[in-house]
């Protein structure tokens, strides 16, 4: 049996001294660095110094994998591993969906939380490949038995890969507490403040402290508040603190609220025998302010989003319900059954009606408008030059354009954000498959021979365009509070304005039977301009 060259190649890789540094300055950065001194710099470097040598690890896995019998064995496997180690690095940066099956691998494989963060600015570290490459490449020159030392090096680097980052601080307003004077304090986690002195809470690290004198409707920063913290870091001693689920009044235990997160909040005044819904948190339910309030820049940001309400507080002076509701700022309750949302410093429940709003949320949707005219104006001149393709592939590959646009429309909700790697997708559903094996030529074709075409192609894709984007302006300003629902609802009105106007517009175009081409019939003579340009008639 051949010797496994490719193997041996990993491994001398592995025992480079530039691949030795780089798991070196891994293991102190992850397990040092980022937990005493975290910082933009510490995330790159992480990013940086693993890309230098995981492609070396794959290889070495992927050439057990792959028959050696396969032609370039030793080449193939090193490309396949700089591929997969880059790509699925760009697609877990840039990609929520590649992000998530990340993140549940890695708990599911090394049994603890780890933390990969949703941050196309991480791809700037991807030339530290181009080091990998350097590497990889001299060690197919390596004259000097270093297979111990890559064997050690491949343990460390199993470590650093391993390694997690500490558990992000988590924003907004979480834990609200009375003093004795019925003050009510919060503390809360604001980026504008992160370098600003903080205090640490029931093992939560806080930076910012508000206070509020008339019954959590005014809130106003606070400084110098002494805190008598216990002795184990949990809440305060002084103050009285809001409760997770559910909440009494401090001299009227018969008075009890609970609420489960984003769903409702119920009343009792019993003490607990019987419940009545007494607010539906409708506003929460709207997953559109997943855009509104930026919680899809938590991955960016390093925090992480609470459920609300998170807890809940009765004012003992003024009997009032304040709930913390995380980013969403605070939500009271009057004696009087009213609900108001209350801003606390920079958090805030977000007013979907803005219509300046509307377009930051939905802009990323032009791009599929502009896709779904090209597969409209594709689908008109595949259908109008009959033999242009074969029945069957044109159909498949106008099917796949179709299908591909779909997905794309998925893509494009709150669990999909778009990037530029999605675009890349975007070229190979769109300009890859429907556009350069059928589109272009289909379309050039239509152009030269059917100009007339074009007017019922538009006349068809402006109503399409309309029944595409109604449901996703409503999503916009809450009215359909989920996505894929508006999604659902574009895609059916989309369908519905498409066939309408092909019933409409068959019998006003019929196809041609055969192909223009020079000597095509018997004469010699081509389809005249006129035959050509009365295919509406």
């Amino acid at each position: 049996m051949t010797e496994n060259r490719a193997f041996w190649r990993a491994i001398h890789s592995l025992a480079h001294p530039l691949t030795i540094v780089a798991i070196g300055v891994l293991l102190v950065n992850d397990h040092w660095l980022r937990w005493q001194h975290p910082s933009w710099l510490a995330g790159k470097l992480g990013d940086f110094t693993w890309l230098i040598f995981a492609p070396f690890i794959a290889a070495l896995f992927l050439s057990l994998i792959i028959p050696r019998r396969i032609g370039r064995h030793e080449q193939r496997v090193g490309l396949l591993a700089f591929l997969i180690i880059g790509g699925w690095f760009a697609l877990a940066k840039t990609v929520p969906a590649v992000n998530f099956v990340t993140v549940q691998a890695w708990n599911g494989l090394v049994g603890w939380q780890g933390i990969n963060r949703l941050d196309a600015t991480d791809l700037m570290t991807l030339p530290a490949l181009l080091i990998g490459a350097y590497i990889w490449r001299q060690a197919a020159h390596t004259a000097i038995n270093l297979r111990p030392l890559g064997y050690v090096a491949f343990a460390f680097g199993i470590v650093a890969t391993l390694a997690s980052s500490p558990i992000p601080d988590t924003p907004g307003i979480t834990l609200i507490c009375e003093t004795a004077s019925h003050e009510l304090i919060t503390f809360a986690i604001e980026h504008d403040n992160f370098n600003k002195s903080s205090v640490v809470i029931d093992n939560n690290r806080f930076n910012t402290i508000l206070i509020s004198r008339d019954g959590g409707y005014v809130w106003q920063y606070a400084e110098n508040i002494e805190i008598s913290q216990s002795e184990d870091g949990g809440l305060p001693q002084n103050m009285r603190c809001s409760d997770e689920s559910l909440t009494a009044h401090p001299e009227n235990s018969l008075l009890q609220y609970r609420w489960q997160q984003e769903a409702h909040v119920e009343l009792s005044v019993d003490g607990g025998i019987t419940w009545d819904v007494d607010r539906e948190l409708v506003e929460l339910q709207q997953d559109v302010r997943l855009y509104y309030d930026g919680r899809m820049n938590d991955f960016i940001s390093d925090s992480q989003y609470l459920l609300s309400p998170v807890s809940g507080l009765v004012h003992s002076q003024t009997s009032n319900l304040i709930l913390a509701m995380s980013k969403d700022g605070v939500l009271v309750r009057s004696t009087n059954g009213i609900w108001d949302w209350v801003q606390v410093g920079t958090f805030v429940l977000e007013d979907l009606q803005q219509l300046s709003e509307i377009k930051r949320v939905i802009e990323l949707h032009g791009y599929l408008v502009i896709t779904l005219f090209f597969l409209i104006l594709t689908s008109t001149a595949a259908i109008i030059r009959k033999p242009y393709l074969p029945n069957t592939d044109r159909f498949l590959w106008i099917g796949f354009g179709w299908a591909g646009w779909i997905v794309l429309i998925m893509l494009a909700g709150p669990l999909g954000n778009f990037s530029f790697i999605t675009f890349g997708i975007v070229g190979i559903f769109f300009l890859g498959a429907v556009g350069l094996h059928l589109g272009l030529g289909a379309i050039w074709d239509m152009a030269r021979n059917f100009r007339g075409a074009f007017l019922p192609v538009v006349i068809t894709a402006i109503p399409a365009i309309a029944a595409f984007m109604f449901p996703f302006v409503l999503w916009a300003v809450g009215t359909i509070p989920r996505y894929f629902t508006a999604a659902i609802f574009s895609i059916l009105l989309t369908g519905s304005v498409l066939i309408a106007a092909f019933v409409f517009w068959k019998p006003r175009l019929p196809t041609l039977e055969k192909a223009k081409r020079k000597n095509e019939d018997k004469t010699g003579k081509n389809l005249s301009a006129t035959d050509s340009h009365n295919v509406l008639q």
